[in-house]
């Protein structure tokens, strides 16, 4: 296989992460899982533990109404400035209603859970929404060098987290569609995001008083399992098709494969393509690039290439898979 883009990048990772919610590239932690049999796992997808995909219809004006300014960084994609939540604050306010919920359950317990056991990913309880992963940046600005023109692109992006891809997509004209397995990641940080970018897409070409079912239509949410995405993935009944799907550092278990696999071949155009940003290898946990590519080879659904890799400390490719 020939990278079409070969990049030697300055940073080093493994697949670690500071303190905050962006990946380092100073070696502090190992990635966290829980320890669970295979004979037993609750990975995705898995029938007695997994979530049925569902759409997630939000409130619009009370998410925005709860974003904190003081959460808010930045990052620059090629020209453009993305806003996003730091996961700090979104931590802090999960450990309060820990402290203060008495016992009942809410939606941020499988969160409240995971940070509680300071782990990065629980298979099949969370799966990291809350890191912006190194690959998932660099993803970003391939984007923007690569896709010159985003007017009127389907875009889908899985395990999207913050979203980081698909809001530079979505800031340069594409309608992008978000999933994660987590709705309380979607609810508070996905979704502030695609707000926040939206108001800064419309100040820069000075479109005021913005509708709130024109957000609405720009963008939709997806929550829940891989494996029966495509029941909820529709539109007036019948199913979409994206040009672009993106997805990031979500092939770090072998178990997710068939379910993703099936869902990038249900869901792509005729024309499209997917983009997957991940590691040669995910230590502990056992996927990465070189076993992804075997498996989809011997599905013999889809060309294969590589299109930018970064020899450095782990390994980090992007494979581009086409019908």
């Amino acid at each position: 296989m020939k990278c079409k883009h070969e990049v030697m990048a300055e940073f080093r990772f493994d697949f670690v992460v500071k303190d905050n919610d962006v990946e380092t590239d100073y070696p502090l932690e190992t990635l966290k899982t829980a320890a669970v049999p295979e004979s037993t796992s609750s990975a995705i997808g898995h029938k007695t533990s997994s979530k049925s995909a569902e759409e997630l219809i939000v409130d619009l004006s009370a998410v925005e109404d709860q974003i904190n300014p003081d959460d808010i960084d930045v990052i620059q994609v090629g020209d453009i400035d993305i806003k996003y939540i730091n996961s700090t604050g979104i931590e802090e306010e999960i450990r309060i209603e820990e402290c203060e919920r008495d016992n009942k359950i809410t939606n941020s317990d499988n969160l409240a859970k995971a940070i509680s056991n300071r782990s990065d990913l629980i298979s099949g309880v969370y799966e990291g929404g809350l890191k912006v992963w190194e690959c998932s940046l660099d993803l970003a600005n391939f984007l923007a060098q690569e896709i010159t023109s985003c007017e009127h692109l389907d875009v889908l992006e899985l395990g999207c987290g913050a979203g980081i891809p698909g809001l530079y997509l979505m800031a340069q004209g594409a309608l992008v569609h978000f999933q994660d397995y987590n709705s309380e990641v979607l609810e508070r940080l996905t979704v502030p995001n695609v707000i926040m970018n939206q108001q800064n897409r419309d100040d820069q070409k000075g479109v005021k008083n913005k509708k709130e079912n024109q957000i609405k239509q720009s963008c939709r949410y997806f929550i829940g399992d891989w494996s029966d995405m495509t029941d909820v993935l529709k539109t007036n009944n019948t199913p979409n098709k994206y040009d672009v799907i993106l997805t990031s550092e979500t092939i770090y278990n072998v178990s997710y494969y068939e379910r993703l696999h099936d869902l990038f071949s249900a869901s792509l155009k005729p024309a499209g393509c997917v983009y997957v940003a991940a590691k040669t290898h995910y230590f502990g946990v056992g996927g990465g690039t070189r076993v992804f590519e075997e498996f989809v080879i011997k599905k013999q659904m889809f060309n294969i290439s590589c299109c930018w890799k970064n020899n450095e400390g782990n390994i980090k490719v992007f494979i581009s898979l086409k019908l």
